[in-house]
């Protein structure tokens, strides 16, 4: 294989025969395989610093194993999506600091063989188990996690950030004061019913909130760290006021979407906010009050990015 050209011009390239895709990142490269594994690309291992690796089946990534991982010496992040493979190899990458793992493992996986890993995407099975037991995990995201080990998250002492989605009725009482958490997620979990536990996490940022029918009142945020930023609600029709946002002037993200919304929105709550940057309450068959010629007033924040607000005078 020829050499690629000189990489300091280039921030990508696309094999011509469509083979491969090379993209800049951060300190170095990420490769994504576009067909089965072939020695001809250890030479553009040799020319470039792949730090991370993509491997998708639906692209056209195919491979009975793989042990070629090891031919990458410096790889920080492993991307498999698809297949059935024995993950032995993936353990043998010290250097791991995120895996984005949604494939069939043969064999269970021992974690604790990867101690610099930070970030973990995974969808569920039985085999990832001792994930749950990594500490230092700072990132984890995780569809189709079963309840009964939704208690193990209260003790990953350093996540920051955990994003869950699937249908499995969990109790967020696990959580209850976890010191170092900031940014949370929930898709379609639809049996959560006791959001006000949310409140005693006091480094939360972030809320997003996709399709939950049992959420009713975000009064819980009032009682949140002062430096709440993000606000998500999708598909949560039961949310029927946002004045409990009024106080919080750290706020600088609301979105608030979902076509069976009916709730008439009192959108002077968003004044008296010079972080915000960010409102999109589109897709609503929504009245929204306050919103009278005037009323509010954005034209004088230089850091306000979008608005997208649909607005119904009535």
């Amino acid at each position: 294989m020829e050499s690629l050209g000189p990489k300091a011009k280039m921030e990508f390239f696309v094999d011509p025969e469509y083979r491969f895709k090379l993209k800049r990142i951060n300190f170095g490269w990420r490769l994504e395989l576009w067909s089965p594994w072939s020695d001809s690309f250890k030479a553009v291992i040799n020319q470039y610093d792949i730090i991370e690796i993509g491997l998708s089946v639906l692209s056209g990534f195919s491979s009975k194993t793989l042990e070629f991982l090891s031919e990458f010496p410096s790889l920080e992040s492993v991307e498999i999506l698809g297949g059935e493979y024995d993950p032995g190899p993936i353990l043998k990458i010290p250097s791991l600091k995120r895996i984005n793992l949604v494939f069939k493992p043969t064999a269970a996986m021992d974690f604790e063989r990867l101690p610099g890993l930070e970030e973990a995407i995974v969808s569920w099975r039985p085999q990832l188990a001792s994930l749950l037991e990594l500490t230092q995990l700072r990132s984890f995201r995780c569809s189709g996690l079963p309840s009964k080990h939704f208690g193990r998250i209260a003790e990953m002492k350093n996540l920051r950030a955990l994003y869950l989605s699937g249908s499995n009725t969990i109790r967020l009482k696990s959580l209850a004061g976890h010191e170092r958490l900031e940014d949370l997620e929930f898709n379609k979990m639809i049996g959560i019913d006791d959001w006000d536990v949310l409140s005693s996490i006091h480094r939360l940022r972030k809320l997003h909130i996709h399709y939950s029918k049992s959420i009713r009142s975000i009064e819980f945020i009032q009682l949140l760290h002062k430096n709440f930023q993000d606000l998500c609600l999708f598909g949560c029709p039961h949310v029927r006021t946002l004045e409990p946002l009024r106080p919080i002037a750290s706020l600088r993200r609301l979105t608030v979407r979902g076509p069976k919304l009916e709730t008439q929105f009192d959108l002077t709550i968003l004044l008296d906010k010079p972080n915000l940057e960010w409102v999109n309450l589109s897709g609503m068959r929504t009245v929204y009050r306050g919103m009278t010629s005037g009323a509010l007033d954005i034209s004088d924040r230089g850091t306000f990015g979008r608005l997208a607000v649909p607005v119904f005078n009535g």
